[in-house]
This record gives C-alpha cells, structure tokens and sequence, in this order.
C-alpha cells in the first residue's frame, strides 16, 4: 500500500489481514490546536556585539600573560642616574685624597717642631676631646636631667650620691666650674705652643674633620653606584620594577642558578589553572626568609594554594607575596613594620607545594597591580650578593636557620648554593616530608617543574 505523497507504508502481516482495524495515517494538527498559541512575544535579540565570556577557570580572573618587553626608557634613566652616581663617586674621591695629604703634610709640620711641642699637641688632643665629651654629657643632661655613672669629674666623684638626689640645675652648676677649670687647662696647653705651630694644628683639626666627612661621602657615593648598576641590570634585563636597596628575600643557602619560571603553566587540567605570577627559589626547610624593603607586612594566614602565606606593602609602593612557609617570625602580626632584610619567616613548602622541595614563592604588585616578573631584579641583586661574599666583602647573615621537627639541619650541597644578603611555629608529629629536606640540587628542580605545577 502507498500513501497519496506514493510512500510505501509497512505491509501488513497475516494476522493484521485479519483483522477489523483500518490503518490509517497520522492527522496534521491545525494551527489552533497549538497549546502555546496564546505565548506571549518573545524578547528583542540580544546586542550581537556581546561576547561569551571565558569558562571560569577558578583563579581570580588572571589577566592574559604579557610578553616581556625592554622598557627603554627606564634603560635610558637608569643609564642617566648611573653616570651622574660615577660622577659624584669621583669627586668624593678626590676630594677625600686631597684632604688625606694635606693631613699628611701638616702632620709632618708638626713634627719639626720639636718632640716637646709633639707632646703638648697631643695633650691638647686629649682636653678637646674630654671637652667634646662632657658637652654630649650636659646636653644629656639638660634634656633629661638624669645623671649617668661614671660621667662626673674625678674632683666630683665624692659627691655623686648627694648630686644624684639634686635637680639637674645643681649637676650643671657644678660640672660648669669643672668645664671652666678644663677651658682654661687648654688654653694654658695651646699658650705654651708657637703662634705657628699653634696655627698648624688649628688646620690640622680642621683637614682631619673634613677628611672625615669626605671619607663618609665617598661611602655613600660608593652605594649610590652599587644602587643604580642594579637599577640599570635590572631594567636592561627586562624588569618592569626596581625598588632602591632591595634585599633578597632568602637571608641562607639557596639553590642558585635562579630559574626564572614567570608565566609557565600551573596546575593544567585543573580549576586552578593558571600561570605563574612570580618566582620559586629552593631551599632548605627552616632557612631564614626577610623582607626585600622598608614595610608593612599585611594579611598573614593559611590559603588553600599558598599555604603559610603573607604580604609585604613595601616603601615603594609594592606588594611582595611570599607562599608556601614554613613558619612566621616570632611575634610577627599584621600591620607590623619591617626594615630591609627583617626577619619574617622560614622557607617550607606548605599549601598545593605538599611533596615538592621546599622554596619560596615571591611575586612582587608594583603600586598594588598586576604582578610582574621579580626574577630580573632579584636575579641581579643575587649575582651581586655573590660578588660580595667571593671578594670577602658580604656581611654575614643575621638568622639562624629554624630547626624543628619539621626540618633537619642544613648540610653541605652536593650543588652549587649560595646564601643570600643581609620565623611562628611549626607543626609537631611525625611528618613525611622530611624526605625534601635533603640540598637542593638542579635534577630535583628541573623534576619539579617538570612533575608537578605549583602556586
């Protein structure tokens, strides 16, 4: 059988042949049995230059990774500030030489003239100076009205109970008599000497006092060429932040090179997916972490990727992110403030670092934004770390690494590591991860960052 349209319709079996029921086809609904006739109008079509929104990947939002770009203008200022540091260095220099031979030579004056005028010159040395100190003493004085031990004249020894129990204007009374007695000791010592002799050890005072203040400029300067070869280095290698005096953030050993892992994946195929927004620099568990600048430290907690985890509101302006501690500073509370290179706590590998090697992960915000790369700028002020300690120069470390039952002692790498410039409790127990305490060494790294993604 064929319908009207000539569609062959199934063929009926013995059975059906049989039967009284008529096959028939379907009826095509009229419009007004529709029951969604009555519908109200749908709405407008929505603006077609909307766009669809990124799946949420659970990560804050994370902007587009920027391409890492030379800012040549700050190259070029940088270059600028350095050249006029090496200028101002120069001329302290020169003028501290200049004022050390003219010591020399007035020195050597002073010697011809004679052993007895020698002696009496140093004698006059001697009265300045006890004068020089007994004024800091009354100024001390007068501003508290305290009298410290061991200040008073030995004339007046015998009476420092009694003047002890006085108001401060009977001490000052009395050690003014004993100021007069010394005033005129000196002038009787200078009397002795010759009118030229007495004229050259006025100058010599006055080269000596200004050798000194030379000598401090040029240590200054000398700082000031250090800080802006850093500012320089730092931009040339691309860094979008420099921060004057900026102390690196691991104050002991530390697994060196550094690898710069700014923007690499984290956690792919997960929620958390992301890129890197700062830096991981391994070390052992326990090893001392400080501030980079002068700040205030803020939101100290427990973050589910973070671990043991703070912020560091530094004087310019900079947010610093230190994750994955081990511990806190003693004490350490938020709105602190901090010096450059203050204690704040110890490295560990806390929060989703669980079964990697301990490290730290520092990001820096520059003005509270995006985070940038720390790698160039800290990188920098590693190697020159690493000068310092190779010429015998560095200071020394002011923390000890933290020993607990969460960390071991540091031993010799089998590695090179190095420290870095001038810590809260742990968790007690049994812990399995004393196993990532042994030295870092490149083969453990390079397996982390192949193996496993980390905040």
């Amino acid at each position: 059988m064929s319908t009207t349209s000539g569609e062959e319709l199934p063929a009926a079996d013995d059975a059906g042949a049989n039967s009284s029921t008529t096959s028939t086809l379907p009826v095509e609904p009229s419009p007004e049995d529709d029951p969604l006739i009555n519908e109200a109008p749908v709405d407008e079509s929505p603006d077609p230059n909307a766009s669809v929104p990124p799946p949420d990947r659970g990560y804050r939002g994370q902007e587009e990774l920027r391409p890492p770009a030379v800012l040549w203008g700050n190259v070029k200022t940088a270059e600028e500030r350095l050249q006029a540091a090496i200028n101002d260095q120069v001329t302290a220099i020169a003028q501290a030489r200049s004022f050390r031979l003219r010591s020399k030579h007035l020195g050597d004056a002073l010697e011809r003239t004679g052993v007895q005028s020698g002696v009496t010159v140093a004698e006059i040395d001697a009265a300045t100076g006890r004068l020089e100190a007994r004024a800091v003493t009354g100024f001390v004085v007068s501003s508290s009205g305290n009298i410290p031990d061991g200040e008073l004249s030995p004339d007046l020894s015998m009476y420092h109970e009694l003047l002890d129990r006085q108001r401060k204007h009977r001490y000052l009374d009395a050690a003014l008599t004993v100021d007069r007695q010394s005033i005129g000791e000196l002038n009787e010592l200078k009397a002795r000497l010759g009118s030229e002799t007495l004229a050259l050890y006025e100058r010599g005072r006055f080269v000596e006092t200004s050798l000194r203040r030379a000598e401090e400029q040029a240590r200054d300067t000398s700082g000031a060429v250090e800080q802006a070869v850093i500012e320089l280095e730092a931009f040339r290698a691309g860094s979008e932040i420099y921060v004057h005096g900026v102390t690196f953030p691991i104050a002991g050993r530390y697994s060196v090179p550094l690898i710069d892992s700014f923007g690499f994946p984290r956690m792919p195929g997960t929620t958390d997916a992301h890129w890197h927004e700062g830096i991981d620099i391994f070390a052992s568990r326990g090893t001392p972490l400080v501030a980079t600048e002068r700040g205030v430290v803020s939101r100290i907690g427990n973050g589910r990727l973070g671990g043991l985890k703070l912020w560091l509101r530094g004087e310019s302006g900079a947010d610093w992110y230190y994750a994955h501690l081990d511990g806190f500073a003693p004490g350490l509370r938020n709105g602190q403030v901090v010096e450059a290179g203050e204690l704040l706590g110890y490295v560990g590998n806390t929060g989703n670092a669980v079964g990697t090697p301990p490290h730290l992960h520092m990001q820096v915000h520059p003005n509270g934004g995006r985070p940038v790369n720390p790698y160039p700028l800290l990188k920098i002020v590693s190697d020159m770390d690493l000068a310092a300690m190779a010429n015998g120069s560095y200071p020394g470390y002011r923390y000890e690494p933290r020993l607990s039952s969460r960390s071991q002692p540091v031993a010799e790498p089998a590695t090179t590591t190095t420290p870095a410039p001038i810590s809260s409790t742990g968790s007690t127990g049994s812990d399995p991860e004393q196993a990532n305490d042994s030295p870092i060494t490149p083969n453990t790294v390079a397996a982390e960052i192949r193996s496993r993604a980390v905040d």
